[in-house]
Formats: C-alpha cells, structure tokens, sequence
C-alpha cells in the first residue's frame, strides 16, 4: 500500500514503489526503501543499484541497512541540517560495507584482511596471493524536509522532479556540495521555463571533465589520471580500450567520439564508457561511473563514495505554479534499469498524464502506487524490446507532492 502522510502541513505527499530484476535467473541487485520521520516532518526516499556479480546484491542491501541505522542515530542531525547529515552519511555506509565485505570472505571459508589502503582481499589457500573483493552499488538519496528537497547522489542512479506545466527553471536547483571536492560549486542560472528537472547530481559519468580532473588531482601518470577512462570496446579488455579524453597541451581534458566507433547503453544514445584500473595496478578493476559506494579498489585510484549535494525549495516551486488549478508535482527515482529506458521528457509526460493524476487524486490511499506498478510493466515492456535478456534490474519510487490547503 502506498505511504501518505504530511511531511509538513503545507503539503501531503503519495508513495509508489516498483521493483524487478532484469533476468528471472539473475537476483534483482538493487534495493529501494523509504523512511518516514513524520516527527520530524522528514521523509526520505533511496535507491542502491548494486554492481559485481556476487557481491552486488550485498552492496545494495547494506546500502540501505547501514542508512537506516545511521537516520535513528543521528535523528536530530537530520532535523538540524540535513545538508550535513547527507554530507556524512555515506562515509557511514562505505565502512559498513567494508565491514560486510570481509565478512563475506569469511562465510566463504576465505582468509580476509583489509591492507594499508582499505582493499578488502581475500584468499582461499594460504599458499595463493591475496586478491581484491570487487563490487558496490550507486547510491541516490533524496530528503524531503520542511517543504525542501535535498538530494545525495553517488553513480548513475537519477532522481527527476516534474510538473504539468512548464513552470520549473533549471536556477530552482540549488548546488549545496560535492563533499569530494572542498570548495567547489555551480550556479545555475538559466531561467528557461521547463516541466522536468534532474534533480541529482547526473555528473558521475566518465565522460565527465570535471570528474576527469578531480581524479587526476588525486592521482596522476604524468600530465594524465592513472585511473583509465575509456570507451567500451566489447572484443577488447579494458585497459586497452580507447580513452575517452584527448589531453590538450595546457591539461584540459577534451571528450572526442569517433563517428559510429562505440555502442550507445540508452535510447537517450549515451556511450558506454568505464573507468578501469591500468594494467600496472595490483587488481584489475573496471566501473561504469566515477562515483559509488565500495569498489574500494578503485578508491585507491580516486573513485569516491563521496556524495555531490543540491537541493530544489518547494515552496517556491509551488509558488511558481499559483497559476494552475491542481498543483502537482512528482519525484521520480530510479535505478539506471529504468532510465536506460526513458527519454527523460516521456517519464515528465507520463507521471503529469491525466490519467494518473486522477489515479491519485481518486485513490489518496493506494493511487501513487497504482501509478507506480504501471510504470514498472511499461518499462519492463521497453527493456525486453530494448535489451533482451541483458535488461538490467529496474526500480522506482515515485512520490506525488501536493498542497495540503
């Protein structure tokens, strides 16, 4: 059943949630959950797509387990700044998984230690070298608190906000912080009147410059990152795929796509890309984003668990909207099963259709639900034709925001 309550009393707010793996002899790795802090008047919302294939269900379940216990411990951190609170939080969950990580090697009858760089390896037979227990999960978290969204984001999970009308403006979205990157910030000041924004951080692509050059700074190869950015390339490994970035003479870091040379993973037509470990490092190692929680490994060559911050005052996005006769808006999450799926403007025209707007409307109970098991079957029809039997997981949660008065 749906979750409703007031998370302040200017607004009430609907829940729905969907979940299926992408293959039925595959388990489903990633993992949702919402808490509700209605004493608080805080409601969150979260999304791990776990990764690595025997460790990623793991990853996305202590995601969610270890964010749990961290909400109840530090409860009134979260009603005093939850800007801090998500600033610290994952820092949380990577030691959690570090912690799970050595004992999963255990369970499976493996020696574990964790070496002076916080790699867990294990190693079954005393007489073999200790190799490195990959894996993660991306991790998208989203607080709403006193009519104010903020939003956590490490990988490719993304989390959209929509309306019915074009009444949204990309300088709604307020860049609080990249906890990885002291100093750094965006300003947003386009005011071009839109019905959707990505309201995560959607910057952990290793297509990113800016990313490209915060892992430089944290380990270099000359004039280049030693981590590997590179196109994927499915006859090769990937140390030997092509980079991503051609390197000008004063540094800069310029993205060059041979015409028709690689796959694109979406129908957006994005271009698989990794970063992967050379083949110089101890343990080989690839990942399909700049960010995540665990892949400890690759955090010895810069990828981070470390969260990028914004937020989005709805209040004013209400406010914007004074004009309508229904205000509504809707927070789509999901794992990147879904939006591999999506042009993000049909997810705006579908959630905003009259259809399930009188769904919820109708049904205050169960209606965003309803709106929810819906929009899994159709994704699920879009991946079979899209992906086949290489469809990845698919989870959503979409929360309906409406006035109270």
């Amino acid at each position: 059943m749906t979750t409703i309550f007031k998370s302040i009393p200017k607004f009430n707010i609907q829940i729905g949630k969907a979940s299926s793996a992408g293959n039925i002899r595959r388990e489903n790795q990633d993992t949702m959950f919402v808490i509700s802090k209605p004493e608080i008047d805080c409601t969150i919302l979260a999304v791990a797509d776990g990764h690595g294939r025997d460790t990623g269900a793991l990853a996305s379940n202590i995601c969610k387990i270890s964010i749990e216990e961290y909400t109840e411990s530090n409860l009134a951190l979260l009603d005093s700044n939850p800007i801090l609170f998500l600033s610290t939080c994952n820092s949380h969950v990577q030691q959690k998984l570090r912690d799970a990580f050595v004992d999963y090697a255990t369970q499976r009858d493996c020696e574990a230690k964790i070496d002076e760089n916080g790699v867990v390896l294990q190693r079954k037979n005393p007489n073999s070298p200790f190799t490195s227990i990959s894996g993660g999960s991306t991790l998208s978290i989203i607080v709403f608190k006193n009519g104010i969204l903020y939003s956590a984001n490490v990988g490719d999970s993304t989390g959209m906000l929509c309306v019915k009308n074009p009444t949204l403006k990309l300088s709604d979205i307020k860049y609080e912080r990249d906890v990885a990157r002291d100093g750094f910030t965006r300003t947003n000041t386009d005011n071009t009147p839109v019905s959707s924004l990505i309201i995560t951080s959607d910057t952990h692509s290793p297509e990113n410059a800016d990313e490209y050059i915060r892992i430089r700074n944290f380990r270099r190869s000359g004039d280049k990152a030693e981590l590997l950015f590179v196109f994927d390339d499915q006859d090769r490994e990937k140390p030997s795929c092509p980079p991503v970035f051609q390197i000008s003479e004063d540094g800069t870091p310029t993205v060059e796509v041979p015409a028709n040379q690689f796959y694109y993973k979406n129908v957006r037509k994005e271009h698989a890309t990794y970063v992967c470990a050379p083949y110089s490092a101890n343990h080989p190692d690839a990942l399909a984003s700049t960010r995540s929680i665990g892949d400890f490994n690759l955090n010895t060559f810069g990828v981070s668990e470390k969260p990028e911050i914004q937020s989005v005052n709805m209040n004013s996005v209400f406010d914007q909207m004074a004009g309508d006769e229904n205000p509504v808006a809707c927070v789509v999450l999901c794992s990147d099963g879904i939006w591999d799926n999506w042009i993000y403007d049909h997810v705006q025209k579908y959630t905003m259709d009259n259809t399930c707007l009188q769904r919820i409307k109708s049904k205050p109970e169960d209606g965003a639900q309803d709106v929810a098991n819906a929009f899994g079957v159709r994704n699920e029809h879009f991946a079979r034709k899209n992906f086949g039997g290489n469809r990845d997981d698919q989870t959503c949660i979409i929360m309906y925001i409406t006035p109270s008065i």
